[in-house]
């Protein structure tokens, strides 16, 4: 009885009997589906393995912030008693700001103007000029109309009793919108010269 020959399909959909390819072609293909076979197993691993510990890390921030009342929010760094091994958490928020923002910020310049024009101490107009300067800055939209988050929260970190000044701060406040979070894990641990080194968790690394 005549062996029946396989056939394969092209990137185009279409049956080719496998006894008219190149030899080339066929070894290729046992190559790449090989390691293809292992590495989505490992993915599979890598998957199961990331939820045991997102979970079990979690669930140790939020009954550590029960104890005290509270919800754990933001970022943590956890060690071990012997402090070689460290766990990082880091949270990374995507924003997004509306029309607000561009209303706040010619509040801002305007508040500027008006207090830099009352200054005479070159000292404290050197000063003022760095606030200024930070304000201008995180209120910069690039050509893509965004902003850079972090340097807005550098800029609500001044603190001024100008009801201007308030009412931008509370208009930047109503323009955020965050679209996404996601969570970051970092493992480290101390090797024999007493540095700290990441633990190499991506097949990349390797």
């Amino acid at each position: 009885m005549a062996r029946k020959s396989k056939i394969m399909i092209d990137a185009e959909g279409n049956q080719i009997d496998a006894k008219y390819l190149d030899p080339v072609i066929l070894e290729r293909e046992k190559v790449v589906e090989k390691v293809f076979k292992k590495i989505e197993k490992l993915e599979k691993q890598l998957e199961k393995t990331h939820q045991e510990i997102s979970e079990t890390i979690q669930k140790y921030l939020e009954h550590t912030a029960e104890k005290y009342g509270t919800q754990w929010k933001g970022n943590a760094t956890l060690k071990n008693f012997r402090e070689d091994k460290i766990v990082e958490v880091q949270i990374s928020r995507r924003v997004e700001f509306d029309e607000r923002l561009q209303i706040a910020g010619e509040k801002i310049n305007q508040w500027i103007e008006k207090n830099m024009s009352k200054i005479e101490d070159e000292k404290a107009k050197k000063s003022f000029q760095k606030v200024a300067d930070i304000a201008r800055r995180a209120l910069k939209i690039d050509r893509k109309g965004k902003v850079d988050y972090q340097k807005i929260i550098q800029l609500k970190q001044f603190k001024f009793d100008d009801a201007e000044w308030q009412e931008a701060m509370k208009l930047i406040d109503e323009a955020m919108r965050v679209v996404t979070t996601k969570t970051y894990h970092r493992f480290k641990k101390r090797d024999e010269t007493g540095r700290y080194v990441t633990v190499r968790t991506s097949y990349s690394d390797f």
